[in-house]
C-alpha cells in the first residue's frame, strides 16, 4: 500500500538497495579471496595452464576478470531486486530475511547430502581425508 502512496520514496529505496547490494557483492569477492588475482594465483600454484598462453598469474587474472566481475554484478543485481521487491510488497518478514532463510536452508540441505554421501560410500571418506 505504501508503494502507491509514496512512489518516489519506494523508487529511491529500491535503487539505493540495489546499489548497496552490488557494492556489497564487489566488496565480498575482494574480502573473501574470490577476486581474479587470488584465484589466478591459486590456479597457477595448482599447476593449471591456459594452452597457448604463458604460465603467469597476470594472464589468468585477465581471463578470470572478464567473467568474475560481470557475474558478481549480475548476481548482486538479482539478489538486490528480489530483496527490494519482496520488502516493498510486504512479504512475510523482509526480502533480505527471506533470502537469508533460503540460503540457510540450502546450506543445511547441502551438508546433509554431503554427510549421507559419505555414509553411503566409506571409501570416499578416506579419499577426502575425513577419517
Amino acid at each position: 500500500m505504501s508503494v502507491y502512496l509514496y512512489p518516489v520514496q519506494a523508487t529511491v529505496f529500491t535503487l539505493v538497495f540495489i546499489l548497496l547490494s552490488v557494492l556489497f557483492g564487489l566488496l565480498w569477492i575482494q574480502v573473501s579471496g574470490l577476486d581474479p588475482a587470488t584465484q589466478a594465483e591459486n590456479l597457477v600454484r595448482s599447476g593449471i595452464e591456459v594452452p597457448g598462453m604463458r604460465k603467469s598469474p597476470r594472464v589468468l587474472e585477465a581471463i578470470l576478470a572478464k567473467y568474475i566481475h560481470p557475474l558478481t554484478v549480475l548476481s548482486s543485481l538479482i539478489v538486490g531486486i528480489l530483496a527490494a521487491v519482496a520488502t516493498l510488497l510486504g512479504s512475510y518478514g523482509t526480502g533480505t530475511g527471506i533470502l537469508l532463510a533460503i540460503t540457510i536452508a540450502q546450506q543445511y540441505y547441502s551438508l546433509i547430502a554431503y554427510e549421507r554421501t559419505l555414509e553411503m560410500y566409506p571409501l570416499l571418506k578416506r579419499v577426502l581425508g575425513e577419517e
